[in-house]
């Protein structure tokens, strides 16, 4: 794969919640290549960035944060493994483009399976540059049309432990989600639904807030979507970020809307 493409642990990697170590980079605009094979079950990707989100190649003119990852089942058990190499650019040639991408060496494990309708996910992650471990269990649990997912994270890194909850209802045309987080501190929570109209329309509605080191991050959007066949989707969405410190950049929301007025179409070919 090569072009705006997700970097390979990014693509397969599976944390347990909100862990302060799991700082895999996530692509958003760079230029990468992966490969990718895949042999009884097991998935195996390795990838690189060549240029950072504003399309400007590398410094050296070599691939740069080569990461890998590996993921299959082992009877019951799920197994994931990813690491990422610290960037050799120059500190900032990627992150001043993309908030998203961490330059620093990480390593995680994780490990889930399910019985008697409970699923359990354990996860390990290293930050190898900043030396901190996080190890979190994260636990879902159906019943009728809810779903609840609690998780806690141990974190050597800070004063405060991480964990929360999430609590997803899904009936009929009817999609809710409540979240709660708890991170290094700082209170988290949102209130999303969706209402599917029929006939390719669905309908959005959202309120998400952030505490941000004392500061408060809030927004609120409502939106349609609406499907135009061919692979063609009409976006209309209007989002309001009231933050102090504009924390949610142009992606508020589960759907990530931008601040303000949209109106876009996509197309898939």
């Amino acid at each position: 794969f090569y072009g705006d493409t997700n970097f390979a642990a990014q693509n397969l990697w599976v944390s347990a919640g909100s862990m302060n170590s799991d700082n895999f980079s996530e692509a958003d605009g760079e230029e990468a290549i992966r490969a990718e094979y895949t042999f009884n079950g097991w998935t195996a990707q390795v990838s690189g960035a060549l240029s950072n989100a504003n399309g400007d190649q590398t410094v050296e003119n070599e691939i740069d944060q080569v990461s890998a990852a590996v993921a299959g089942d082992i009877g019951n058990f799920n197994l994931v493994a990813a690491y990422q190499a610290e960037s050799d650019e120059v500190a900032g040639f990627f992150s001043a483009e993309n908030g998203d991408f961490v330059e620093n060496e990480i390593f995680g494990l994780s490990a889930s399976t399910t019985f008697s309708g409970v699923s359990v996910r354990l996860a390990y992650a290293s930050d190898e540059t900043a030396d901190t471990d996080s190890i979190a269990v994260e636990v879902s649990y159906p019943f009728g049309p809810v779903t609840a997912t609690g998780f806690y994270s141990l974190e050597d890194d800070a004063d405060d432990d991480n964990y929360g909850i999430n609590l997803a209802y899904e009936e009929g045309p009817v999609s809710v989600t409540f979240d709660y987080e708890s991170e290094n501190g700082d209170d988290d929570y949102g209130l999303e639904g969706a209402y599917d109209v029929g006939n390719g329309l669905v309908l959005f509605a959202g309120y998400v807030f952030e505490e941000n080191g004392g500061a408060d991050d809030e927004a609120y959007y409502v939106a349609g979507e609406y499907d135009l066949g061919s692979g063609a989707e009409l976006i209309v969405s209007y989002a309001e970020d009231d933050s102090d410190t504009l924390n949610f950049d142009d992606e508020i929301g589960a759907q990530e809307y931008q601040d303000g007025t949209t109106v876009e179409i996509s197309f898939e070919f």
